[in-house]
């Protein structure tokens, strides 16, 4: 392969914004400057370099769902709590659908059971959860999470033992508004869009411009469940968060690259980080690759990379433009 022509950058591009907690963009969010340098394609004589191949374990498919009016005095967790008898439902799982929870605002718990990954590190994440969300690792609480698109995780590792059961409290909150006041009076705390509070929802426009509405017509055919995918997923001390590419001038093929890369263990480590750029037409791809100590925590590289001759292109939509 052809090798790029790359400079290490001291300018963050994109930038990183402020996250929500257990965010899977938290390393993005987090991350500081590793130390690295370019270097040429590698031979691979030296083994402490290798790799560990990721292994995912989709957790999508039966669960067991039970949808209560009121969190009981003791919470369903642990392999000893007998769920035999709750609904056995399909994750990802949207229970508003359902006409006898269309109007459901209580807790909703969700039960599977876990098998341990043979990974150094694992990662239990979730695609979406709508809309606030409680997760237990058998007894253990692992944290809470509210949103309904906004993807999340936790660190599990060497805690998934054989038999071990992840419970979900899923909650759709009722916001109690007041009848009689105008539309733009009204205090949001779920922050849901069309999902919880607009015009196109069966109540209709809340507030006194609608003879007989109530907060809860308004709310009616709610939305909640597990709703995106849920997977555990173990990988090396070391993983790749997340890859952006930024152009910086189209015309000279002058991009940015940035690799977000977190250390889970306590050590120092020392890698090497590789990529190619591939040509439309099928020409030759060109790589480039990275020297660079990872610090324990969230790391951060940027680099420049100049392609030649590169292939502009354009929404169909902006071709007179």
């Amino acid at each position: 392969m052809a090798e790029l022509r790359i400079e290490i950058s001291d300018e963050r591009i994109p930038g990183a914004a402020p996250v929500s907690p257990h965010s899977q963009f938290g390393a993005v969010a987090d991350a500081r400057p590793a130390d690295a340098s370019v270097i040429t394609r590698p031979i691979f004589a030296d083994t402490s370099y290798a790799a560990i191949a990721p292994n995912i374990v989709s957790l999508c498919g039966e669960w067991r769902r039970r949808a209560m009016p009121e969190d009981p005095p003791v919470a369903p967790l642990g392999p000893g709590f007998d769920d035999s008898d709750w609904d056995r439902v399909m994750v990802p799982d949207n229970y508003g659908l359902e006409p006898a929870l269309a109007a459901h605002f209580g807790p909703v718990f969700y039960r599977c059971r876990l098998a341990p990954l043979d990974a150094p590190r694992c990662v239990l994440e979730f695609d979406a959860v709508d809309y606030l969300a409680d997760v237990w690792l058998d007894d253990r609480h692992l944290g809470r999470h509210e949103g309904y698109f906004a993807p999340f995780a936790f660190n599990v590792t060497h805690l998934v033992r054989l038999g071990s059961v992840l419970t979900v409290r899923v909650q759709d909150p009722f916001e109690d508004w007041e009848p009689d006041k105008p539309f733009f009076l009204h205090a949001k705390r779920a922050i849901k869009g069309t999902l919880k509070y607009h015009d196109s929802r069966p109540g209709g426009l809340p507030g006194v411009s609608t003879p007989g509405w109530t907060p809860r017509i308004a709310q009616s055919m709610t939305t909640g469940g597990i709703t995106g995918s849920v997977r555990l997923h173990g990988t090396g001390a070391a993983r790749v968060d997340a890859i952006f590419i930024t152009p910086i001038d189209a015309a000279d093929g002058l991009i940015q690259l940035a690799f977000v890369i977190s250390n889970s263990g306590e050590d120092e480590i020392d890698a090497l980080l590789g990529f190619s750029i591939a040509d439309p037409d099928g020409v030759e791809p060109r790589d480039g690759w990275l020297k660079v100590r990872l610090r324990p925590g969230a790391n951060r590289i940027d680099a420049r990379v100049r392609i030649l001759n590169p292939r502009l292109w354009w929404p169909a939509s902006h071709r007179d433009l």
